[in-house]
């Protein structure tokens, strides 16, 4: 894909797209990033919607698992533990 303006190289993967998440879209134009992501001013097409959506499936955003949280939340605790010894250990 051609390069223009600001627009940021683009890596193509083998599927023929563009990996999206290196592109720096703050410095994009309108037109560029209508471009880049293969769209118009008027949206996508019935056809269009259903195609991106067997590749990319839905636009989800997944909610973080509590077991996750959890994990850091101990790992902090005992940190401050190690903490607290280390300073009872200076202080006496």
């Amino acid at each position: 894909m051609a390069t223009s303006g600001g627009m940021a190289s683009q890596k193509i993967l083998s599927s023929g797209q563009v990996e999206l998440n290196k592109i720096a879209w703050h410095s994009l134009s309108k037109e560029e990033v209508l471009q880049t992501l293969q769209s118009r001013t008027d949206g996508l097409t019935e056809r269009e919607v259903k195609k991106r959506h067997s590749i990319y499936g839905y636009n989800v955003i997944i909610e973080e698992k509590k077991e996750t949280r959890k994990y850091w939340e101990k790992e902090f605790l005992d940190e401050v533990k190690v903490w607290k010894k280390q300073m009872k250990n200076l202080l006496s």
